[in-house]
């Protein structure tokens, strides 16, 4: 239970960030701020109580280090209170159990270097949600009389791959471009293409031609056959929209079939 209370927490966190535009009250590169002589987290309230700890394990924390320049060394964490005598604010740590809300007008730390404060003017949530389409329903919601329906859901499967091989075997190929381009389509042809899935061989270069229709593999044999129609000469000029219309040709021709 205290799972899924979490996940819903952290969907209401990210909807915030794509609905109504509201940033994160946490700053990883700026954990804290001085305020009053106290080393506080950046988060929107003050009344956020914790410690700071220096984590050495999973299970074993000591007290954090303040360097000569009187701050807190990098590797300094603020642990929250499992407890806490508030229940904000879902932007800052939507973990904390007692996390329920989001930050009030009352309660808005502005001296917090976060991002919130710093791309919003120091808006507190309440000003950015009276700007939202959501506005009026946000000041009256209320509980479901009932829970919602189960979701349905549907399986679409996807049908069997069509893929073209286009290959460039003009003059600029020869060598080893050329000995690149049969090992690639090779190890495709031979690795990467499923069984009962089609594949067509296309070339281009001065002109396009289609070296093989549209193949169903059906085994190693399809798949060697295939292999042995790659080209072995690269000559003349880089015509690719040749070949591009010799592939759009295959596919229509595919189309007509079905």
């Amino acid at each position: 239970m205290m799972k899924q209370e979490h996940t819903r927490k952290v969907f209401v966190h990210e909807w915030a960030h794509l609905r109504w535009g509201v940033f994160d009250e946490y700053n990883k590169k700026e954990k804290y701020y001085i305020s009053d002589n106290r080393f506080r987290p950046t988060s929107c309230t003050k009344n956020l109580s914790g410690q700071w700890r220096k984590i050495l394990n999973q299970s074993t924390s000591v007290p954090c280090e303040v360097d000569a320049s009187g701050a807190l060394t990098p590797d300094c964490e603020f642990l929250p209170d499992a407890m806490q005598t508030i229940n904000s604010s879902i932007m800052f740590m939507p973990s904390i159990n007692s996390t329920k809300a989001f930050c009030r007008e009352e309660e808005h730390n502005f001296e917090a270097p976060n991002e919130q404060n710093k791309q919003c003017g120091k808006a507190t949530r309440t000003v950015i949600f009276e700007d939202s389409v959501d506005k009026d329903a946000l000041y009256n919601l209320k509980p479901l009389p009932s829970d919602p329906p189960p979701p349905t859901f549907k399986v679409i499967q996807r049908g069997p791959r069509v893929v073209c091989l286009i290959l460039d075997v003009s003059g600029s190929m020869k060598g080893q471009r050329l000995s690149l381009l049969q090992s690639t389509a090779g190890f495709f042809l031979n690795q990467i293409i499923n069984e009962q899935e089609y594949v067509a061989l296309v070339t281009f270069s001065s002109n396009a031609q289609i070296l093989t229709p549209l193949t169903k593999i059906e085994g190693q044999a399809t798949r060697d056959e295939l292999i042995s129609k790659l080209p072995t000469i690269a000559s003349g000029q880089t015509f690719i929209c040749k070949g591009f219309r010799k592939g759009f040709e295959v596919r229509k021709k595919l189309l007509l079939f079905n």
